[in-house]
């Protein structure tokens, strides 16, 4: 079944420019739940997505997250996004289009790997708070165990596994990612969670300027962050050098094959 998900441009009360202004200066938080999540579970979950992403997977140490190209056999864009090491043998990558899982698991037949692509998208919601004062609003509500890291030493492109509050809280994944330019988190949790989740992190929030935003403000800010979009900069029919993106492409340091490295 594919969802529809009905995307904000633009908050009634406080408009693009107004969105724009407080995640540069104070803090937003953005509903990303629309964005595509798939697990990759079994023993040849790294050889698949080292093999079907353009970055070196085998680098990735778990809690790590990294952005990736996925690429044609010609060496064409069609999607990129991000990937979460959850385990020894489990990642979840995070895009923008439904194909990605379908390519994964057709990529995976013909490798024979012993792997399985799940569709995880209507398990979780994602909301994203941007801006130079989303850890401070963190730090009042995020409870981490002690063998997890705390909001304060959370590293960039690391997550950690976390609650609302206390032991007993909903809970969370918080990954230090983000689509702006600024400092920023993603929160990850279930959708029968999320309504309470936005409502705390808008109480958190309340004395630190935040205020919710809409795509039309995303788009300003991550156009000058440099940060590229299916259908603006790539459309299936460039590579990822020419979309701008050519760091996600390790060809000196990357030895194994992938997909398009010809």
């Amino acid at each position: 079944m594919l969802e529809v998900f009905w995307l904000p441009n633009d908050y009634t009360k406080h408009g693009i420019i107004n969105e724009y202004t407080a995640c540069r200066e104070k803090a937003v938080v953005i509903d990303l739940s629309s964005l595509r999540k798939f697990e990759i579970l079994g023993p040849d979950a790294e050889e698949l997505m080292n093999y079907t992403l353009t970055r070196n997977i085998k680098k990735l140490s778990v809690g790590e997250v990294v952005y990736s190209s996925m690429c044609y056999e010609n060496g064409s864009m069609f999607d990129d996004g991000t990937l979460l090491k959850m385990s020894d043998h489990g990642f979840r990558w995070i895009c923008g289009d439904e194909y990605a899982g379908e390519w994964l698991k057709e990529q995976a037949k013909k490798k024979n790997y012993k792997v399985f692509v799940k569709n995880s998208t209507d398990q979780i919601n994602n909301i994203s708070l941007q801006g130079p004062n989303s850890r401070k609003i963190l730090e009042k509500f995020i409870f981490t165990p002690p063998t997890q890291p705390s909001i304060s030493e959370l590293q960039w492109f690391r997550f950690t596994i976390c609650r609302v509050k206390d032991l007993k809280g909903i809970p969370l994944i918080v990954s230090r990612t983000g689509y702006t330019g600024e400092l920023g988190y993603e929160i990850w949790c279930h959708p029968s969670d999320a309504p309470k989740v936005w409502d705390v992190v808008m109480e958190a929030g309340k004395d630190e300027g935040l205020i919710p935003a809409g795509f039309g403000a995303l788009d300003l800010l991550r156009i000058e962050a440099g940060l590229i979009l299916f259908g603006n900069e790539f459309d299936g029919q460039v590579d990822p050098f020419e979309a701008g993106v050519g760091f996600t492409v390790p060809l000196k340091t990357k030895t194994d094959d992938f997909i398009g490295k010809k």
